[in-house]
């Protein structure tokens, strides 16, 4: 009874916790019909999912037309839930035509694959004059929900107090930076707070350091989440300022506070330049201290925020067996704050007079009653308790401003059901039913749960034969009772669920409440038929008529897949299916069972001095490629091999000159490279690989053999060359003109010369991948051979670097010859493959020796990683 009343009386709920998720979503979006569309409903539902998954999303979508022409788009996770919204013909048509346009679908993400855990996210962003913003962040292992505004200026007031008790040079740096937070140029002001922490860490004033860093890297969250709401966490911007925002914490945390404040401030200037790109000028917010809200023992998440004089702020508890409403709300401009559960809490406290409307109706009829048989005194104590009761009601939540209130809304749909929407000031409610029917009482059926598949995927991007996915599926009660009891799921796959083979059956979780969507799951390996096949997966929930439903005929769905048989080559690009996924798709590499990648392969020896390196260096890139050829099956047309042989010199046995292409001069070097860039004979595309491999010897105008020193050195250096056996030199800025403009999914370069570690900031950009076999100022001493040991098996196998998967990566040959050339010589191979110019050797030490850590293969802003996911 108690479940009734509230259900019948959240409708009269006060204080609107928030607008509904569409809206949050497209708020301009139309609601009348234009035109029919062109496009299929699984047609929008792959380009939907296919933009999901590229964005790191892992949700499901399924879309279905409604009877009014429009297509109601549902799409999430099971954690914290799913969103659903309403298209036009028009509005779908754009959708298909756009499809970049992700980031205005989706409003706020949910399980995005990251390489870092954030523990702040899902911002809100409302104003009034004033912008309001909540989030969930991060606290005692939970996530809760925090606030701010704009009215306490945090940063501004910090740079105040701070300035008041300091003098000499650091009062001068604080008053610049103050005049400059007054101008709004936080970029310049952060900078004069820069050098001021550079000042107090001689002093070692490390409260007041701090308190400084703490103010800057406050403003950089505030600012990073408000325009994560703006722009959503879609914009690469966006996720480059958290990157940035990340490392300055780890800085911070190491006690390095220079570094700290340097990447704060960089992960803000991100920010500035996502508007940039827009054609907008960002200044950054100031917004004032942050308030924790929400106390509890389990996740609180994704708020939102509503202003009616108050403020509003209502979010989705994640309890153990559902998910709840929460509502809370300030009246002292979010200093202080009281919260309740509102799903549980609502029929006894927010009706307009703190009593259940169900009581209110009875109560009058007695009232009447009375009145009408004149017991003047029973009216009276009536009244006074009717009084005392209004009283202590909202005393024990805490009496409310106005007690005028809007209705409680859930925009997630997944805690009441069925639902009636409210209008209030123009915002559209969804409220628990009233009752049954058409919500006014007006008949209806008997409640009873209705079981239907909202979505099937599986585990793995591609489903390959002899390896076993996980298939899941959802399956939500969109009735209006509760499933219980034992209630089964087959999954099947074939032309139908009646003709399909059985993969397996699971029971569904129980119970399972009216409204809420649970996820089973089984396992299924592929039988291998000797070739790839198409087939669908069905699934069929209450597969064994255990629970009688609203609905029989809505308990199937489905998704197509194809089913790659491991030794083919369904691309016919000369790669495996089984090598293709397990090399590319699986680990974020380049390449694709569908996609026909082409590979390509440059191998140079330049000068040499005697017959031994004469021998060497071709023994080298005779090495290279067998393993190209032979092992990896690259064409000899796409190998270009460029040798000026040896009148003098004997070749080594066995060498096959006849595989030479041309001689290397810097011409014919030059020309190669052109002939990857459009309209040329090899012209690449972004789906294809290239490798250089480069053995010769190198020199540095600035490098003093004798000595070891190098006088020029580090990322504005461009003094570095390769010399060639004709004369000429080929340096590292002429090498990096050489491959610009050449399209690629990725391009590795296999250096080997002496000083070669000075070709790193010239050549480095994203997608590009440099091993060198030293530092700009050492000499090599055999790398080059260690490289192609790791290709051919020892780099995966190696316990100190390989993964032991069957397949070589970049990372795991290169690392395997930088320790070979470290423990022999105490030489620095060198590696860049994140684009930012400066190379590392398997230590973490950068090209002229400091110690930052970064190299790192499992974290995706340092180098290592890219290499450790491309293969051959």
């Amino acid at each position: 009874m108690k479940n009734k009343l509230r259900k019948i009386v959240s409708v009269f709920c006060v204080l609107a916790i928030v607008i509904t998720a569409f809206a949050a979503v497209g708020r301009d979006v139309k609601a009348e019909i234009e035109r029919q569309t062109e496009y299929t409903e699984k047609e929008i539902e792959n380009q939907f999912l296919g933009l999901l998954t590229s964005a790191g999303l892992n949700m499901y979508v399924s879309v279905q037309e409604d009877v009014n022409g429009n297509y109601v788009i549902s799409f999430g996770s099971d954690n914290p839930g799913y969103y659903e919204c309403t298209l036009t013909p028009t509005q779908v048509d754009y959708f298909m035509k756009s499809s970049d346009n992700i980031n205005p679908m989706l409003g706020k993400e949910q399980n995005i694959n990251e390489e870092f855990e954030r523990d702040f996210l899902n911002p809100f962003v409302a104003t009034d004059g004033n912008i309001h913003m909540a989030w969930q962040e991060k606290a005692d292992n939970n996530f809760e929900i925090f606030y701010t505004n704009d009215e306490g200026k945090q940063y501004e007031n910090t740079l105040k107090q701070v300035r008041e008790n300091l003098d000499g040079k650091t009062s001068e740096n604080m008053d610049k930076a103050i005049k400059l937070c007054l101008e709004g140029n936080y970029k310049h002001s952060i900078v004069w707070v820069h050098k001021s922490i550079k000042i107090l860490e001689k002093t070692e004033n490390t409260e007041t350091i701090n308190i400084l860093v703490d103010s800057v890297m406050d403003f950089a969250k505030t600012n990073i989440l408000y325009a994560e709401y703006d722009l959503t966490f879609n914009n690469t911007y966006i996720q480059e300022a958290y990157d940035k925002y990340y490392l300055a914490v780890d800085k911070y945390e190491k006690g390095n506070y220079d570094s700290a404040v340097q990447q704060f401030k960089n992960s803000y200037l991100k920010i500035v330049e996502a508007y940039e790109e827009k054609g907008e000028t960002y200044m950054g917010v100031d917004f004032g201290e942050t308030v924790r809200i929400s106390y509890t023992d389990y996740d609180s998440v994704v708020p939102e925020v509503f202003l009616n004089d108050l403020i509003s702020v209502g979010w989705m508890e994640v309890l153990p067996e559902e998910n709840h409403v929460y509502y809370a709300r300030s009246s002292n401009n979010g200093v202080s704050w009281w919260y309740f559960d509102a799903t549980v809490h609502a029929s006894s406290y927010l009706t307009y007079w703190g009593l259940s409307s169900s009581i209110v109706k009875p109560c009058c009829l007695i009232i009447i009653g009375i009145v009408l048989l004149l017991l003047l005194l029973l009216i009276i104590l009536i009244i006074l308790a009717l009084i005392i009761i209004l009283i202590w009601c909202h005393f024990f939540y805490g009496i409310l401003r106005d007690r005028t209130y809007g209705p409680i809304d859930d925009p997630y749909l997944n805690i009441f059901s069925p639902y009636d929407t409210v209008s209030v000031g123009g915002n559209i409610f969804n409220t628990p039913r009233l009752c049954g029917g058409d919500g006014n009482g007006n008949g209806g059926p008997e409640p009873a749960p209705d079981l239907r598949v909202t979505n099937v995927w599986f585990s793995d991007t591609y489903v390959l034969q002899e390896d076993p996915t996980t298939v899941y599926a959802t399956i939500k009660n969109q009735g209006s009772a509760i499933m219980t009891g034992t209630v089964y799921a087959e999954f099947r796959y074939g032309t139908s669920y009646d003709q399909g083979v059985t993969i397996g059956e699971v029971q569904i979780p129980a119970p399972l409440y009216a409204g809420h969507s649970t996820t089973v799951d089984v396992s299924w390996t592929p039988t291998n038929t000797g070739a790839s096949f198409d087939t669908t997966v069905w699934v069929m929930a209450d597969s064994r008529g255990g629970v009688t439903e609203g609905d029989e005929g809505n308990n199937i769905g489905s998704t197509s897949c194809h089913v790659f048989n491991p030794t083919a080559d369904d691309d016919g690009d000369g790669m495996s299916n089984l090598y293709e996924i397990k090399c590319g798709v699986d680990v974020g590499g380049w390449q694709d069972p569908l996609i026909y990648n082409v590979r390509y392969a440059v191998l140079v020896v330049g000068t040499y001095y005697t017959e031994q390196q004469y021998q060497w260096y071709l023994s080298a890139v005779q090495n290279m490629y067998d393993i190209l050829h032979n092992s990896h099956g690259y064409t000899d047309t796409n190998i270009n091999y460029l040798v000026t042989l040896s009148s003098g010199y004997n070749e080594p046995s066995g060498f096959d000159t006849s595989l030479i292409d041309d001689e290397a001069t810097e011409t014919n070097i030059q020309n190669v490279f052109n002939n990857f860039k459009t309209g040329g004979t090899q012209e690449m595309s972004s789906n294809d690989f290239l490798i250089v491999c480069w053995v010769n010897h190198g020199g540095d105008d600035h490098y003093n053999s004798n000595t070891g020193e190098d006088t020029v050195m580090g990322t504005d250096a461009h003094d570095t060359y390769f010399p060639l056996k004709n004369g000429d030199k080929v340096y590292d800025s002429e090498l990096a003109t050489y491959v610009s403009g050449i399209s690629a999914a990725r391009t590795v370069f296999i250096l080997q010369p002496c000083n070669s570690g000075g070709f790193v900031n010239d050549l480095s950009i994203s997608g590009r991948i440099i091993g060198t076999a030293v530092r700009e100022n050492e000499v090599e001493g055999g790398w080059i051979e260690t490289v192609i040991t790791g290709f051919n098996g020892a780099g995966d196998t190696d316990p100190d670097v390989g993964n032991n998967n069957g397949y070589v990566s970049i990372q795991e040959a290169w690392e395997l010859a930088a320790r070979h050339v470290f423990s022999g010589s105490s030489v620095h191979s060198q590696l860049d493959d994140n684009g930012d110019g400066l190379g590392h050797d398997y230590m973490g030490y950068d090209m002229v020796g400091n110690d930052d850590g970064g190299y790192d293969p499992n974290t995706s802003s340092k180098d290592g990683y890219l290499a450790a996911r491309t293969y051959l």
